[in-house]
């Protein structure tokens, strides 16, 4: 696609009037954007109104010289730094790949935005297209998503999409980012509360001081933002000989447990005493259960590390995580009061012929209640001789709003399930009296 690349160079050169600076600049957004642009056939420019770019006017850039000397050209008129940004939709043929918008400062590093790919056109480009995200053999790609819809002129348009949003280095770092991008998804696939921009830069007390230019968040005040924000957050330590912290192990398996669910992790990476954020977005996973992470790295940084490139989405491995991985930060919903960890305990301590029945336990995430019994009911008319009488029980009362779910797998392969109650003491027994085997797996629900 060498041909809408040099396009889209040219395209963004001419909008920024032909600064040699800028030609470099179209060069590394382009390579920014690779999964999208490397598929692309065509794409439209516009003018867009974004909430988060008038928020970074009205809190840093109207008062610089920017405001009053940059120019852009954009279909023949000439506009000064104003409350909109550019809107890039890219195309293949007649498939509809996302957009990106691109902040009008120049400034390499902090022109782009947000990313927005449409995963449900993307993903299957992404494993015809093996080379673009290093997709292997009999690899799948899982990804969160919300429905959106896009408005091009008069056409309106739906994707899936989990948004990517860049710092721009002076009002947002990487945490601002990734606090951007989590908090927009949950708001709108889980109605968790809105959170602005403004919101991040005035909801921490700890350790202020003047924040322009930024020099990024600390992992309190980062906690302190969400609690703030309403959003009931855990976090785990994962640092090597510390007594306080949680195994590797044990740190895998609650992400794995929290991507299922649906949930983003925000992942603290170190080398060499220096700190970076990372949002983890989802797995690939093949037919032998291997699994690799697809994250979001706002600028780059962590895959610079890897030396790896640095696109705005990666696919990274287990070992690549663990190896640099400090903390995690997670949004938990309320009336959650136990973890995958406790689950896992209580089964091994309660079903051990369970456990020596099964060929593993395959995973435990969060549900909401009527998928559960939804799905359960349709199994419980086929199989009736594969689940016990107090399944009924269960069926028909009250339980709580989620639901931990824990699948196993026989020797066949075939799913196993107990459900358990979220809501119980830590020292109570949260496993309901039923275990349901059936033919089919619930699948892979991404989002409660």
């Amino acid at each position: 696609m060498g041909e809408i690349k040099d396009r889209f160079e040219l395209e963004v050169s001419r909008l920024f009037n032909y600064q040699p600076y800028f030609r470099k600049f179209s060069g590394f957004l382009s390579d920014r954007i690779h999964p999208i642009l490397d598929l692309a056939t065509d794409f439209y420019i516009e003018t867009y109104t974004e909430r988060e770019w008038k928020e970074l006017v009205d809190i840093y850039y109207i008062n610089t010289s920017y405001f009053l000397n940059s120019t852009f050209k954009i279909k023949g008129i000439h506009l000064k730094l104003i409350n909109e940004v550019f809107r890039i939709h890219f195309f293949r043929k007649d498939l509809y790949l996302g957009f990106i918008t691109l902040r009008p400062i120049p400034v390499p590093i902090a022109n782009l935005s947000f990313v927005y790919p449409n995963s449900k056109n993307l993903i299957p480009l992404w494993h015809k297209n093996t080379q673009i995200l290093g997709v292997e053999e009999d690899e799948k790609i899982f990804v969160m998503s919300y429905k959106r819809l896009v408005h091009k002129n008069d056409e309106e348009i739906e994707i899936e999409t989990f948004p990517f949003y860049s710092q721009d280095g002076m009002v947002l770092a990487c945490a601002h980012a990734d606090i951007v991008m989590i908090t927009k998804y949950l708001h709108k696939k889980w109605n968790a509360p809105f959170v602005s921009i403004r919101d991040i830069i005035n909801r921490y007390s700890s350790f202020r001081y003047k924040n322009i230019p930024t020099e990024g968040l600390s992992l309190f005040q980062i906690i302190e933002i969400f609690i703030n924000s309403n959003y009931p957050v855990k976090y785990y330590r994962i640092i090597p000989n510390d007594p306080h912290s949680i195994s590797r192990e044990d740190a895998l398996f609650i992400i794995d447990s929290y991507i299922e669910c649906g949930i983003p992790i925000m992942a603290f990476v170190e080398k060499d005493d220096s700190y970076h954020t990372i949002t983890i977005i989802g797995h690939t996973l093949k037919e032998n259960g291997d699994k690799r992470y697809i994250i979001y790295d706002d600028s780059g940084a962590f895959l610079k590390w890897l030396e790896k490139p640095q696109y705005f989405i990666s696919i990274i491995s287990k070992e690549d995580l663990v190896n640099y991985l400090r903390f995690i930060v997670f949004y938990e919903p309320d009336r959650v009061y136990s973890n995958p960890l406790q689950i896992k305990k209580a089964v091994e301590e309660f079903h051990p012929k369970l456990m020596e029945k099964v060929k593993k336990l395959n995973r435990i995430f969060l549900v909401h209640n009527s998928k559960v019994k939804n799905f359960f009911s349709k199994k419980y008319k086929i199989h009736k001789d594969k689940i016990n009488g107090s399944y009924q029980n269960f069926i028909k009362s009250n339980v709580p709003h989620y639901l931990w779910l824990i699948e196993f797998l026989d020797k066949n392969d075939k799913p196993i399930y107990l459900v358990a109650d979220p809501t119980l003491h830590k020292d109570d027994y949260p496993i309901y009296p039923f275990i349901i085997e059936t033919y089919d797996k619930i699948g892979l629900l991404l989002g409660g």
